[in-house]
């Protein structure tokens, strides 16, 4: 596979070889083009970087891929191969359902293209967002992140579709699961599952000028307080800023894979 279209510990914009075909109704609008840097490292423990960042046109995504058996750096390939693939049949003002079919599609392919590499229990995560003239379109599935900074403030945009989320929703504690062999930790949704157990959430909204995005695996938000995140994006231009949080992951520990992609409007 081209690792050019994924990067893997690069600190570039990467020149995709599908170029501007998807969102090419998007081509003209200034907005559809904001200045951008992505940056992914491997850590200073794991033997492989599972994560993967792509841009196409309009999109940009980030994936986590995961896979205790293996798997892991193919799960989060092939979700941005079917992500940028698919991307073409969208374009401005798609509603927000037929974003939904269209990771559930992703979803589809992505299972299918484990199975046939028998990493049947791959998965990844997925969080994309769709920079339109008027409006972003947020998608989302685990528990990658997406950021939202303006006017110095940091606002986390999506939800983490984890087990401790679910049990706090339902007014369980860690400690009562514990208690009753519950597991605790672990995703509870991400590309590669069963459909029926699939949560998507998608979202949009119209964003001021000057708002910058930060799209991340937990590799960074996982290791750096929101007050060290807010900093660094706001601080330095979006290049720089993600190379520096995956930099300061690293320097935390880099227990896992840190990839960072950040963009101003």
């Amino acid at each position: 596979m081209d690792n050019s279209l994924l990067l893997e510990g690069e600190e570039t914009q990467p020149d995709l070889p599908w170029g501007d075909q998807i969102y090419s109704s998007l081509q003209d609008a200034p907005s559809a083009d904001p200045a951008w840097g992505g940056s992914s490292s491997i850590g200073q423990v794991r033997e492989h970087n599972e994560d993967r960042f792509g841009h196409q046109g309009a999109i940009f995504a980030v994936a986590d891929g995961m896979g205790k058996l293996g798997g892991g750096c193919e799960a989060a390939e092939s979700t941005l191969e079917s992500v940028f693939g698919r991307g073409s049949a969208l374009g401005i003002g798609t509603p927000l359902k037929r974003w939904r079919a269209f990771v559930r599609m992703v979803n589809m392919d992505v299972r299918s293209k484990m199975e046939e590499l028998g990493f049947a229990r791959a998965g990844s995560t997925l969080t994309l967002v769709a920079v339109e003239p008027k409006r972003v379109v947020v998608v989302h599935v685990g528990d990658s992140r997406l950021y939202v900074l303006h006017g110095g403030t940091l606002i986390q945009r999506t939800v983490d579709h984890i087990l401790e989320n679910e049990l706090a929703a339902s007014g369980t504690s860690i400690e009562q699961a514990k208690s009753k062999g519950l597991p605790t930790a672990g995703l509870t949704s991400y590309i590669g599952q069963s459909d029926r157990h699939l949560r998507v959430d998608v979202d949009s909204w119209s964003p001021e000028s000057g708002t910058r995005l930060l799209l991340c695996s937990d590799g960074v938000h996982g290791y750096l307080k929101s007050e060290s995140i807010c900093e660094i994006v706001s601080a330095l231009p979006p290049s720089e800023a993600a190379s520096e949080l995956t930099a300061q992951a690293d320097a935390a520990g880099g227990r896992d894979n840190a990839t960072a992609v950040v963009l101003e409007l």
